[in-house]
């Protein structure tokens, strides 16, 4: 199985074929680059100084490959990276300066990036200076997403397909956009230096603009987009909610988007002191998310948080509404079980007493393979589900033996064996104090990683390859020989459709 960038656009509908028009570049990039249960991802890592120019420059970016393990060996071909770049420039309005739409082509300083879903090589970007001229190294044979968001909230932000076979010089002109316009209020009233930002069908979200004195604000968008207004609230320490507005399609000109808020004025206390066997527990987090907001519409929500101080004690203001209220530990406390004290009603202050943290227990077991045999030098990391995602690592020892001290919680078992033990695979176990950790076999994952340069393909020796499923979870890390060779082995829950 030989894959080439070329052919990963359009692998599923016509083989290898290097000349695409760009509307089918991008269907097939989106069809076959997409989260797949029957494929694996692979990512190439070139390392520093294997394949660099006559500058030093690394001239072969990371890519990503999508593999079937049941074809056979992968040949994955990287190919050296194409410059794009150019000049972004915007319409500047100035309204009150004359009729008609007044103003000026203007460069746009903007932060620029290029996307592709499920690809390491679609999550590169840059900041296009003051003076609007960008340059930006991306992987070839690819279409992408160029996503251009203006620093300036008056200016409209973009989403511009492209594909990229060769150095491409590309000016993106903002133009004017549409105007999407309207006014927030709480409880009826204007709310003054409220944020509000559109976000495009895909996800490019443009800069937020605050409300003036009467509620009001103006966004250029681009034209005949669909998109909806999230409204972020005042930047006064997450007592506002994020309110967002249903999709809507705005056309050359634009149109009116109201925001109401509920009341703003009466914001309950929640209190309490968070100890463990009757000691105050200081820096631990109480988190407060809403399901549902008395007097706003079902997309309002808010997560509001607060650290225990001195004796333990918390106190956060929280509009009225119902709240699923936690407390959690920081990454670096290791000591306490965290608690989920479920859903509560909350209209009025309400103090919640104590709230008793038990303290994790040593716990511990023994690394086995699928014989029974133990494994000595297992990496053993171990990460709470929720919560803070604390983890925690330990290493079994020569009789496969392993203890750490873990939270009473839902957790994940991570079990990376020994380099000296090739016959088994990384796996992942879920449960609560977990004993005995079995290692399985997998299914073996080989092939070769090389280079296009000037002399014909070269081998990638020593480049990092890393492993996902299409929930882009990592199941295997391993380095290619000097020949560019690799061979790894994989979790069959990894690869389910097998």
């Amino acid at each position: 199985m030989r894959i080439e960038r070329c052919v990963l656009v359009a692998l599923a509908l016509t083989g290898c074929a290097p000349q695409y028009t760009m509307d089918t570049a991008l269907d097939t990039a989106d069809a076959v680059m997409a989260p797949n249960e029957h494929l694996l991802r692979v990512d190439i890592h070139p390392a520093l100084g294997e394949v660099s120019n006559a500058d030093g420059v690394a001239d072969v970016l990371p890519q990503s490959f999508l593999i079937d393990p049941s074809v056979g060996p992968a040949e994955l071909v990287l190919h050296p990276a194409v410059t794009l770049s150019g000049l972004v420039t915007g319409w500047k309005t100035t309204p009150f300066d004359a009729p008609g739409l007044p103003g000026q082509v203007v460069p746009v300083s903007a932060a620029l990036h290029l996307v592709q879903a499920n690809s390491i090589h679609g999550r590169r970007g840059t900041t296009v200076p003051a003076d609007g001229g960008y340059s930006l190294r991306a992987v070839p044979g690819q279409s992408y997403d160029l996503r251009v968001l203006p620093d300036d909230a008056d200016l409209p932000f973009a989403t511009v397909p492209i594909h990229l076979s060769q150095d491409t010089e590309l000016d993106i002109d903002l133009g004017a956009g549409a105007s999407v316009w309207g006014t927030v209020t709480a409880a009826g009233t204007p709310l003054v230096s409220a944020r509000v930002q559109a976000e495009l069908r895909g996800g490019t979200v443009g800069a937020p603009i605050e409300t003036d004195a009467s509620g009001r604000f103006l966004l250029r968008v681009p034209p005949d987009s669909e998109l909806r207004l999230i409204s972020l609230g005042r930047d006064n320490g997450q007592l506002d909610p994020v309110v967002t507005t249903d999709w809507f399609t705005v056309d050359a000109i634009g149109g009116q988007r109201d925001i109401a808020y509920g009341s703003l004025n009466v914001l309950p206390v929640v209190s309490g002191r968070v100890t463990s066997d009757g000691a105050a527990v200081l820096d631990a987090r109480v988190v407060l998310t809403s399901s549902l907001l008395t007097g706003f519409t079902e997309t309002a929500h808010i997560v509001r948080t607060d650290d225990t101080g001195t004796g333990g004690l918390f106190d956060a203001r929280v509009v009225p509404g119902r709240y699923q209220v936690q407390v959690i530990l920081p990454r670096g406390n290791q000591h306490y079980t965290p608690v989920n004290l479920g859903a509560i009603d909350i209209s009025s202050s309400v103090d919640l007493g104590d709230v008793r943290l038990s303290a994790t227990t040593v716990t511990g077991g023994v690394v086995v393979d699928p014989d029974g045999v133990t494994v000595a030098q297992a990496l053993v990391q171990v990460q709470e589900v929720g919560f803070a995602n604390r983890s925690w690592t330990a290493v079994s020892d020569e009789l496969g033996s392993w203890s750490l001290n873990l939270p009473d919680v839902p957790l994940e078992y991570t079990i990376t064996p020994p380099s000296s033990r090739d016959d088994l695979a990384l796996t992942v176990e879920t449960g609560a104090n977990l004993n005995e950790l079995t290692l399985s076999e997998g299914f073996e994952l080989s092939g070769s990683a090389t280079w296009a340069g000037l002399a014909g393909d070269q081998p990638l020796g020593l480049a990092t390859v890393e492993v996902f499923d299409d929930a882009e979870k990592l199941w295997a890390v391993g380095l290619t020989d000097r020949d560019g060779r690799f061979r790894l082995r994989i979790a069959e829950d990894a690869f389910p459709s097998r």
